[in-house]
């Protein structure tokens, strides 16, 4: 039969050093309590150690009141290390659906503690353990087939397909969907097309304006400075439109001059 061990609140061990000055020795004040000599021994250190932040209980840490912001600065960057951590060795599962997260955190088990798995991956604790107890259920099995369908007809087509004509190819394969749910689920899966950009002339060769002659005549060699300027003009898109720029270089040593 195993032993069972008593356990003392944190109250009680306070008192418990407070009555060592109380008494003669230490033995007596263990005496008393009807407590081992070498535990309020044990008491003690730990009291001197760390004052009133002395017994915390199991799962916490021990630490002097006067480190109290410090050691909250280290649990903090603590857990954002590990936050990190677990969000970059479970990344190639976030963007896959519940099911391969819950595959993730149950091969990582041993390794983080489930419920702060669950929690940085906004995953349901209960919804785990349900999945993990039953497996998967045939509803989700479809559901699954069909998210791989979907990204395997968005990466063929060179992610420019949105969600109508994602929808015609799926029909093609046989599921019967509209076009909202195929949304829903690409928005699940992060799966957002590229919008191709339309062409937009800049330049008009064909005009009746006054063109300038031709004077240099691709004769590129130059010898002195301010000899030669050479200019040309350029078109940046904004939001506001497109904006013009123009710069002019001497063709002797290059060095941009207005």
């Amino acid at each position: 039969m195993a032993k069972i061990y008593k356990r003392y609140d944190r109250i009680f061990k306070e008192r418990a050093v407070g009555l060592i000055d109380e008494k003669n020795t230490l033995l007596e004040a263990a005496e008393e309590l009807g407590i081992r000599s070498s535990m309020l021994c044990r008491w003690r250190k730990e009291y001197q150690k760390f004052g009133q932040g002395s017994f915390p209980g199991i799962g916490y840490d021990r630490y002097h009141p006067d480190d109290h912001e410090v050691f909250n600065l280290k649990k903090k960057l603590n857990e954002a290390a590990l936050r990190y951590e677990i969000l970059k060795k479970a990344s190639p599962y976030l963007y896959q659906g519940n099911l391969m997260i819950y595959e993730f955190i149950r091969q990582n088990e041993s390794t983080y503690s489930i419920l702060k798995m669950c929690s940085i991956l906004e995953v349901g604790y209960g919804r785990y353990h349900r999945w993990k107890k039953n497996g998967i259920s045939v509803k989700q099995q479809r559901t699954a087939l069909f998210k791989e369908d979907l990204k395997s007809i968005f990466f063929h087509f060179k992610k420019y397909y949105g969600r109508n004509k994602i929808t015609k190819e799926l029909h093609k394969l046989g599921y019967v969907i509209c076009q909202e749910r195929v949304s829903f689920y690409m928005r699940e899966l992060g799966l957002r097309r590229i919008k191709k950009r339309k062409f937009k002339p800049t330049t008009a060769s064909k005009h009746t304006y006054y063109t300038a002659p031709n004077i240099l005549n691709r004769n590129f060699q130059v010898h002195s400075h301010s000899q030669v300027w050479a200019s040309d003009i350029t078109y940046l898109q904004t939001t506001k439109g497109f904006l013009y720029l123009t710069i002019i270089i001497d063709l002797y040593d290059r060095k941009i001059i207005g």
